[in-house]
């Protein structure tokens, strides 16, 4: 794959952002310190399906997000389709994130499974989310809506309650949007206008 096509766009690195942070801070906004060592790990444990791809994918994938852009850019009516399958392809092109992340789409709700390093604490050391956050993710007139769903540890050991009280956190305190606005997703969702999950697939129009 040149170099090119490795460097992806600005939605894909934005989306790749989002579920780093969502990875990285979000199951951590309402435990506190002393409770890391519930839900995040010394090592990677799970396993992350590799995805081969093409460099003909890539090029097409590049073409249709650049129709996309240039038709917002122009103000014309557009609509891009993702799959999970797409997701995965755009991962591919950093070998970092593909050692970390892999998406799926169920029940129209975006699943993301990863081994993510989350913390370098003394005493601790490296820490690592393994496990997979369910996401329902819209966008409407331009307006970002993110929500939590549910999320699973690769090892099941967090206590239900405690993961009650996270996923109760995530939804009085909008803590996603917090996460997310010092990044350039707000911004794009208000180019974007419209996203939804749909029949498995992510459709934006514009």
């Amino acid at each position: 794959m040149s170099s090119q096509q490795g460097k992806g766009c600005c939605f894909w690195g934005c989306l790749s952002l989002f579920v780093l942070l969502l990875l990285g801070g979000g199951c951590t906004a309402f435990v506190g310190y002393r409770t890391i060592a519930l839900f995040t790990d010394a090592r990677p444990t799970l396993s992350i399906p590799k995805t081969e791809v093409t460099d003909a994918e890539v090029n097409e994938q590049n073409r249709r997000w650049q129709a996309f852009q240039q038709a917002i850019a122009a103000d014309r009516p557009a609509e891009l389709v993702l799959t999970a399958r797409d997701l995965n392809v755009l991962v591919s092109q950093s070998p970092e994130l593909a050692e970390q992340i892999f998406f799926e789409i169920e029940n129209n709700l975006l699943v993301a499974s990863g081994n993510v390093r989350v913390f370098q604490l003394p005493l601790l050391g490296d820490r690592y989310f393994n496990g997979r956050l369910v996401l329902d993710v819209a966008i409407d007139n331009g307006v970002l809506d993110l929500g939590m769903e549910d999320f699973e540890l690769a090892d099941d050991t967090l206590p239900p309650e405690l993961k009650e009280a996270i996923l109760a956190g995530f939804e009085q305190q909008n803590a996603l949007d917090d996460l997310l606005a010092d990044t350039d997703l707000p911004e794009l969702a208000a180019r974007v206008k419209r996203l939804e999950i749909r029949d498995d697939r992510i459709v934006l129009t514009h």
